[in-house]
């Protein structure tokens, strides 16, 4: 595996995760978000604000 498929491979994961996570409690996707921030080196908060977002439609 290369380095550049290892870099992807944990993101790709929490995606996966995280769209799979109807029985997940609010706060372990907001972790896994969280993670999903740093793993990318978003600016922080960026890819967790998207939950929020999506929780505004309700």
């Amino acid at each position: 595996m290369s380095a550049v498929e290892m870099r992807s491979a944990e993101p790709v994961a929490l995606v996966q995760r995280i769209m799979q996570a109807d029985s997940a409690s609010d706060d372990e996707v907001d972790g896994w978000l969280d993670r999903l921030d740093r793993v990318l080196a978003c600016p922080s908060g960026h890819v967790s604000g998207l939950n929020q977002a999506a929780g505004a439609g309700e």
